[in-house]
């Protein structure tokens, strides 16, 4: 046959040749990302070394407006925090985003081992930090959080996230809930729920003072006070007039506050609702 004839015959790919085809450039489409860098390293004659951490220009700056300054929730310790803040976009569930959190620069608890901002230092200036981020590693912008801390933001977005009051709609151990506002929660809460038969902490609340409701009881226990005038005393403010020991109606109501709530407990809820009961629950 003439090399003319064969020039003029279709080629034709053999199923072997092909697989062989594919399977090369499916390795070089793989592999190619992971050689990359060290191929750009070896032209510039840079082979041993990394850029400098920080010289970097995608980031997103911010300043004092758009920093607030709050505590870290994810655990019982409550580091304070700086957390920085963006307007959210229009159409969207939130009016703002938190896009970075990080120690609050004049604590000594996030700031170790280099130590807090003076308290005088300007926010504007605590805001910008040192230049010194591709030399020390640090911008000295914040102090430190932990992992669980840096995942704030995921548990403030999160979808499952609840944010309105939830309220019961059928028998205890349905688990039906509705969300309402928080407005209807604080009424119910407050004056009691018709449709649910509760009854309300004002209908639930009454107070008298511990020093006088047992100064009267010794009185009692002397047979200087019956215990009928004792009863009538007061009846509407104990929980059970022949157990005094028990307090005023106001112990019924109990905060389940956790630890290190100690403002909470003492202004709150024993000067504020009169209950001594307060758990300060754990965490591990």
């Amino acid at each position: 046959m003439s090399e003319q004839q064969n020039k003029g015959e279709k080629q034709y790919i053999s199923r072997r040749d092909f697989l062989k085809g594919a399977g090369i450039l499916g390795t070089f489409a793989f592999a190619g990302p992971f050689f990359g860098e060290p191929l750009q390293q070896i032209m510039r004659g840079n082979v041993w070394e990394d850029d400098l951490h920080g010289i970097g220009t995608a980031n997103e700056d911010y300043g004092a407006g758009d920093i607030i300054y709050s505590t870290c929730e994810q655990c019982n310790t409550h580091c304070t925090i700086k957390t920085f803040v963006k307007e959210g976009r229009k159409g969207q569930p939130y009016s703002s985003l938190v896009r970075k959190i990080a120690g609050n620069p004049y604590s000594p608890v996030t700031t170790q081992p280099f130590g807090p901002l003076d308290y005088a230092t300007a926010v504007a200036v605590a805001a910008k930090g040192k230049a010194t981020l591709a030399v020390e590693g640090r911008g000295y912008r914040g102090g430190r959080t932990c992992l669980k801390g840096q995942a704030g933001i995921q548990t403030a977005y999160d979808t499952m996230r609840i944010r309105t009051p939830l309220k019961r709609v059928g028998p205890r151990g349905s688990e039906k809930w509705i969300s309402v506002s928080w407005e209807q929660a604080i009424d119910e809460i407050v004056n009691g729920s018709s449709d649910l038969g509760t009854p309300g902490l004002k209908s639930m609340w009454a107070f008298a003072p511990k020093e006088k409701v047992m100064g009267d009881w010794e009185k009692v226990k002397k047979g200087e006070m019956t215990q009928q005038q004792f009863t009538e005393k007061y009846k509407d403010v104990l929980i059970d007039t022949k157990h005094p020991d028990l307090g005023p109606k106001s112990n019924q109501i109990a905060c389940l506050g956790g630890n290190r709530r100690d403002f909470m407990r003492d202004r709150i809820w024993l000067q504020g609702v009169g209950s001594i009961n307060f758990d300060d629950h754990g965490s591990s």
